[in-house]
């Protein structure tokens, strides 16, 4: 989390800060993710992500503990662009869902924090996030997860 102080010391917001490296999922947190994601390229009816389906997989990152999905078994080209379309998917329909409110100071607008970032990059979909505050964590996200598509949670 990226905090921003005036000059005087006064706080005045903060921002996810995706660029640490520890933001990066971890295998056990994307196995909790995927069955979502799995089921909006289900809902999405797009031909070419039905077939990229059945090897969207999870492959865990040479000396760290982060993972990231992959199209098993595909091109370059076919695995950067099934992935850039699941992105698009989850930006929709996940990221939106998933935000931290910020009151600044009374009269001021509300801001609204996306706290899940999906990055395609180098064959790869990193999923990033960023815990701002005490009650938002991964967990708390999931829980909201569970509710906007509860025929998942109760699927699997």
């Amino acid at each position: 989390m990226l905090t921003f102080i005036t000059e005087d010391c006064r706080y005045v917001g903060f921002m996810p800060d995706f660029d640490r490296p520890e933001s990066i999922l971890g295998e056990d947190k994307l196995k909790r993710l995927q069955p979502y994601i799995l089921h909006l390229i289900d809902q999405s009816h797009d031909p070419k992500l039905t077939l990229a389906k059945e090897r969207f997989k999870i492959l865990t990152l040479p000396n760290s503990n982060a993972a990231a999905f992959t199209i098993d078994n595909a091109s370059k080209e076919e695995c950067t662009s099934s992935l850039s379309l699941i992105q698009d998917l989850c930006q929709q329909h996940i990221t939106k869902h998933l935000t931290v409110l910020q009151y600044i100071k009374r009269g001021s607008p509300f801001l609204y924090h996306r706290v899940m970032q999906f990055e395609v990059t180098n064959n790869l979909m990193l999923v990033k996030y960023a815990t701002l505050g005490e009650r938002n964590h991964f967990d708390a996200a999931m829980d909201n997860l569970v509710v906007l598509y509860p025929e998942v949670s109760s699927s699997g």
